[in-house]
């Protein structure tokens, strides 16, 4: 997934990062996960619910709490941004 991701002619949308988050957690590849989710911001991409759930899961899965405490804590900043997160938080 992530060589298919890097090699794309254009720009990747939305749901496509969620496709290589979702591969990415099923693997247990908690850093890359996380990479990706970075990585969006350079294609002026924000995560949505499901990227982030998947990030969490997939440091979950690998006992990383601490990258997740420190996603939960930013996450305010980032619903702030993004109106459906912060709908679907309620």
């Amino acid at each position: 997934a992530l060589w298919l991701f890097a090699t794309m002619a254009r720009a990747p949308d939305v749901q496509c990062c969620n496709a290589v988050v979702g591969a990415l957690t099923g693997a247990t590849q908690w850093a890359r996960a996380l990479e990706t989710l970075r990585a969006m911001g350079s294609y002026q991409l924000r995560g949505n619910a499901i990227t982030f759930n998947a990030c969490i899961d997939a440091c979950e899965r690998s006992d990383r709490w601490w990258e997740v405490l420190l996603l939960l804590a930013n996450l305010d900043k980032l619903m702030a941004l993004d109106p459906a997160l912060k709908a679907g938080s309620r």
